[in-house]
């Protein structure tokens, strides 16, 4: 009789394990493919942004002032086909829209790169050597968070003046806290673990322990949080060239291309519509992909 009830237990508990095994197999695979949708979106975008200008027979500043305000499909008197119409100058809008998706994503990720340098160095020194050298780089965290940084952006794109490198320097210097603070969490953590203790036994210098063991096991975190802030400095740049604080005409971009078309928006809906959807769709994707790999990385997400 007991040895039937402990059998049975036995199942019940490996029925358990199979079903929960199941479940995070499941999960991993849905926010695994969440992950790949958005990479994939990405991918798709930017290998438009570098072929179709290549295909295009039209140029991105080429006017045609008597086929402007063309809607999407007009065919010009030399019969070649506007696909997303016309600007007010006469321009092509699907040449501008992907021109201007290689000047927004160039910015955004350059912008995020620098970013990244910046802060996994402050917090990886201060989450590593703790104390008072903790206390002074993360006051100084806490000090850029204090201000908006919309608020902050514009400050300094008015101080320096609006172009392509001002703006990524602008972005560069506002959004190195994120990062700073992710990292400094993950170093005040594995710091503790066994095998930073035994390189440190074993003579390793600082240098070496952050970056041979602290910062590889750091990379995951780092990463999602890179995809998020991708999306955040693409609309944040849009806002400011729709604002006239970016990156000047005639060089196109999502934001000053919406700018451009606010003034036709009754008449010529689609010379802001396909910059603003390209805009939310690539903000979109790089989200999905963040969520995705956080889903992934994170263990209490992965226990619900």
């Amino acid at each position: 009789m007991m040895a039937a009830m402990a059998d049975s237990t036995d199942d019940s508990t490996e029925d358990e394990r199979r079903d929960r095994w199941s479940h995070r197999r499941q999960f991993l695979l849905d926010q695994g493919m969440l992950a790949v949708f958005g990479g994939t979106v990405l991918l798709v975008i930017v290998l438009a942004a570098f072929l179709i200008p290549m295909l295009s027979p039209f140029e991105s500043n080429g006017q045609n002032l008597t086929g402007r305000l063309q809607g999407p499909g007009w065919t010009n008197a030399d019969g070649q086909r506007h696909w997303l119409g016309t600007d007010g100058l006469g321009r092509d809008v699907l040449i501008r829209v992907f021109i201007g998706a290689r000047f927004s994503l160039f910015i955004s990720f350059v912008a995020v790169f620098g970013s990244l340098m910046i802060g996994t160095v402050i917090g990886l020194v201060a989450g590593y050597r703790g104390g008072l050298v903790d206390d002074a780089l993360m006051r100084l965290v806490d000090l850029q968070l204090a201000f908006p940084l919309v608020l902050l952006a514009l400050a300094l794109v008015a101080l320096i003046g609006p172009s392509l490198w001002n703006v990524i320097l602008v972005f560069t210097l506002t959004g190195w806290p994120v990062f700073a603070r992710t990292i400094r969490a993950n170093a005040l953590m594995l710091k503790k673990r066994d095998f930073v203790e035994a390189a440190r036994g074993l003579g390793a210098s600082s240098v070496r322990i952050m970056c041979r063991h602290i910062l590889p096991n750091s990379l995951g975190p780092l990463t999602v949080v890179a995809t998020f802030e991708v999306a955040k400095v693409l609309i944040f740049e849009s806002s400011l060239s729709f604002l006239g604080l970016g990156v000047q005409a005639p060089t196109p971009t999502w934001g000053n291309m919406m700018a451009d078309g606010r003034s036709f928006l009754n008449t010529a809906w689609w010379v802001m519509f396909f910059p603003g959807i390209l805009l939310v769709l690539t903000a979109a994707a790089s989200n999905w992909s963040g969520d995705g790999m956080n889903s992934m990385i994170d263990p209490r997400l992965r226990r619900r």
